[in-house]
């Protein structure tokens, strides 16, 4: 048994992203003004950003940059960004923009997503941004702590979440536990 652990441990035949949380439950508005809950989401993989439509430049993520992003990303992968403002910019197919009550999306966004923000005297919203990647199950597998986060990191991801589903069955189920216990993660 050592020997295979050792075998595992150096060679990753699996390699999987870490578990490292539930994603907060949540229930705001789209766009369309339409209760959007956290459970909405459970099924799809899910890149999470956050902005606002008035941000100013510099803007840590504006909304055309988050445009061009959702333009790139894999078709299995969805885009959904919680404004930090109760502002609505226009709906965009295949991403949703959401928005609630400022003590809500506080909560949500700051212990929830684990961002910080903070409304500044200009009008602006100061934060460090920020995606962040659910599985299906509604677990948080990967933070890009970046304004721009690489789309073939993002990719790559998506293919580790896929493959650990689709052979996570069965007898499969334990290689992909196995690679969850001894951090089997990429490099």
């Amino acid at each position: 048994p050592v020997l295979g652990i050792t075998w595992f441990v150096v060679w990753r035949p699996i390699t999987v992203l870490p578990r490292i949380t539930l994603a907060p439950g949540y229930a705001f508005q789209d766009q369309d003004g339409a209760l959007y809950t956290s459970e909405n989401r459970r099924g799809r993989l899910t890149l999470y950003s956050f902005s606002y439509e008035s941000c100013a430049e510099p803007c840590p993520q504006s909304l055309e940059s988050l445009a061009d992003l959702a333009a790139g990303l894999p078709e299995q992968l969805d885009l959904v960004t919680i404004n930090l403002a109760p502002e609505m910019p226009a709906a965009a197919p295949g991403w949703a923009f959401l928005t609630g009550e400022e003590i809500f999306v506080k909560k949500v966004v700051g212990s929830g997503f684990d961002m910080y923000y903070r409304p500044e005297e200009t009008g602006q919203i100061y934060f460090e941004p920020r995606f962040v990647l659910v599985d299906k199950l509604g677990l948080i597998r990967a933070y890009y702590l970046t304004n721009e986060p690489d789309l073939e990191l993002i990719q790559r991801d998506v293919v580790f979440l896929l493959d650990e589903e689709q052979n996570s069955q069965g007898v499969g189920a334990i290689g992909y536990e196995a690679a969850h216990l001894f951090l089997c993660y990429p490099r």
